[in-house]
């Protein structure tokens, strides 16, 4: 199942309540998200947690300064 998400990092690790794993997925949008998590939750009976993570370059080119006050 590895070799289709492609993380760019895996680890394993205990979640407090059980094994877990957290993934780190290069995504082009987060329409991509139920493909890479379905076959988790099917599969495997998983939970899933998202975090979204941006490089600063993007950060940048987010447009955040409209909601700057002066």
């Amino acid at each position: 199942m590895l070799e289709d998400i492609k993380p760019e990092v895996v680890y394993f690790t205990d979640n407090g309540v059980g094994r877990g794993a957290m993934m780190i997925i290069e995504a082009d949008s987060a329409a991509q998200a139920p493909h890479i998590t379905e076959p988790l939750m099917l599969n495997f009976d998983a939970s899933v947690h998202y975090r979204v993570a941006m490089a600063p370059e993007e950060l940048q080119s987010a447009g955040l300064e409209k909601y700057a006050t002066t």
